[in-house]
């Protein structure tokens, strides 16, 4: 029998952007379920969004209507690289207040 992986997703969680008031917001209060080697964050409102690792540093821009798909698998040197088992990740508004949601999902062996 040959020893196989098979990658499990995390479930999806969403966030209503409408709720930003210009401070950091958690998308998943809880963290990451589990270690991921990739994620996706779809911005599906009406405005640009920014998100932040640790609620305090904007890390990534994303305009309206984009996804956002990272991915830790294509290494140097053979390493393998995760985000971490309990990370929350963070939205706020980069100008003005959108309406709709951005989504976050994710992927784990």
């Amino acid at each position: 029998m040959a020893l196989r992986n098979n990658i499990k997703m995390i479930p999806l969680r969403s966030f209503d952007v409408s709720e930003c008031d210009n401070t950091w917001k958690p998308i998943n209060p809880l963290g990451l379920e589990e270690d991921c080697f990739a994620i996706n964050l779809e911005n599906n409102s009406t405005e640009p969004v920014l998100i932040s690792l640790d609620g305090i540093t904007p890390n990534i821009y994303i305009d309206t209507g984009s996804i956002l798909p990272l991915s830790f698998l294509c290494t140097p040197m053979n390493k393998t690289y995760h985000v971490e088992k309990k990370t929350i990740i963070y939205v706020k508004n980069y100008n003005n207040k959108g309406i709709g949601n951005i989504f976050l999902s994710g992927y784990y062996i």
